[in-house]
């Protein structure tokens, strides 16, 4: 009897451990019981094994606000609900998730985020907002998530972004979040202008590497801009609205390594506009644009390893002429290189016309030698000199002997005699 109730009991055990360790319904689970995939739900399970670590809640119906996440949830690592009809948050829904290291909250409908939504994500290293009805960025907002490394706001109809959104809180001795933030993505954000003041003071985002703020609105770019982000390594322009490069429009950003200006109406871009970064500059793209004539000089070849100029109605002239000599882009983006002028060349491959239809034009940059010239100068001086000068005596003595064959001449004929009386 005493054996019958002992495999009972095992049994029992067995079966409340395996149906504790299977998923929900709706759900899956892979990578060794790790991750939780659930779709369609109305509402989270309450109680989850603690060896899951990730969860993905994707396409469900969680209309309404989303309440605070049952403790169950506490040891995670990943969490995402997205594309989930999800329209507020409440306050300190996270809080208990302190080993939570990624949020998204990506296709949602949130109107408004806050720094107590956000409470207790104090090992936060990445959120996503993408894709929500966010209008503002309040200031502080990452005040309860210290070590935040990037941030996603891309897809919101955002019209303002307050001057300290990314910032650490005041009067703390402490790192504030602003300090560990290194990306940001503000893609299609329906911007006019960039925040000046949230994006581009050091002493707020003193670590930011990458800025993305592709997709917007704004054409003008204020002299100076990024003088105050020197760390930015990559920044992403595209599909703005932007006109000109001036000189200032990018001073500042010494460590620039990556730059996207791709799909707007470039028609010039200054010398020395890139001087900053001259030496660090790998990665350029200026493809679907205006631009017609860039000088050589603005880029360091030696360092360039990607240049995309496809897609831009191009002089096809000497003024041009590195676009053949220096083709240092991969061949998947020059073949729509093609002339916008002269008309003859109109719509033609600008490498092949550059290669087969024009004279042969002095390689760019490749003016003589000023030693060699000088060294090249001074002998034609000296016998340019020497014959002038030779030229010169030479005068001097045919004139001497004209003056001597007259004078001979005249007391020939001129011979005047004189009488005695």
């Amino acid at each position: 009897m005493e054996l019958k109730c002992c495999i009972l009991v095992i049994f029992v055990f067995l079966v409340t451990s395996t149906r504790s360790q299977d998923c929900p319904s709706a759900c899956t689970c892979t990578d060794g019981q790790k991750t939780m995939i659930c779709r369609g739900l109305t509402s989270l399970p309450e109680a989850v094994d603690d060896h899951f670590t990730e969860f993905i809640f994707d396409n469900c119906n969680l209309q309404g606000e989303f309440p605070k996440m049952p403790v169950s949830y506490s040891h995670a690592h990943t969490l995402q609900i997205i594309h989930s009809n999800v329209e507020s948050i409440a306050d300190g829904a996270f809080e208990d998730m302190r080993e939570l290291v990624m949020l998204s909250l990506r296709g949602n409908k949130i109107q408004v985020i806050n720094s107590a939504k956000l409470f207790g994500l104090s090992s936060l290293l990445t959120i996503d907002l993408q894709g929500n009805q966010l209008t503002v960025i309040e200031d502080e907002l990452f005040r309860h998530n210290p070590i935040l490394n990037k941030v996603i706001f891309s897809d919101n109809p955002f019209t303002k972004i307050n001057d300290r959104a990314f910032a650490q809180p005041e009067n703390t001795d402490n790192p504030g979040p602003g300090s560990q933030i290194q990306y940001i993505e503000l893609e299609n954000c329906n911007l006019n202008t960039i925040p000046t003041a949230a994006l581009c003071i050091n002493s707020v985002l003193p670590n930011l590497v990458s800025l993305d703020l592709s997709h917007n609105d704004f054409s003008h770019l204020e002299e100076d801009l990024f003088e105050h982000t020197a760390e930015i390594e990559q920044l992403e322009l595209d599909s703005c609205k932007i006109q000109k490069i001036t000189k200032g429009t990018l001073a500042g950003l010494t460590k620039l390594k990556s730059l996207r200006l791709s799909n707007n109406i470039l028609s010039a871009i200054d010398e020395e506009s890139f001087a900053d970064f001259f030496t660090s500059l790998n990665y350029i793209h200026l493809d679907y644009n205006k631009l017609t004539v860039v000088p050589y000089g603005l880029f360091n070849w030696a360092v360039v390893k990607v240049l995309n100029i496809s897609n831009n109605p191009w002089e096809c002239s000497c003024s041009n002429g590195w676009i053949q000599e220096y083709n240092v882009t991969p061949n998947d983006t020059n073949y729509n290189i093609t002339c916008g002028s002269p008309e003859m060349y109109k719509g033609k491959n600008a490498l092949q016309v550059m290669k087969y239809e024009i004279e042969p034009c002095a390689a760019p940059g490749s003016g003589p030698d000023p030693m060699i010239a000088l060294y090249i100068a001074i002998p034609i001086i000296i016998i340019l000199s020497i014959v002038t000068i030779f030229i010169i005596v030479k005068i001097c003595i045919l004139k001497k002997k004209d003056s001597h064959g007259r004078s001979a001449q005249y007391s020939l004929v001129y011979k005047p005699t004189t009488e005695k009386v």
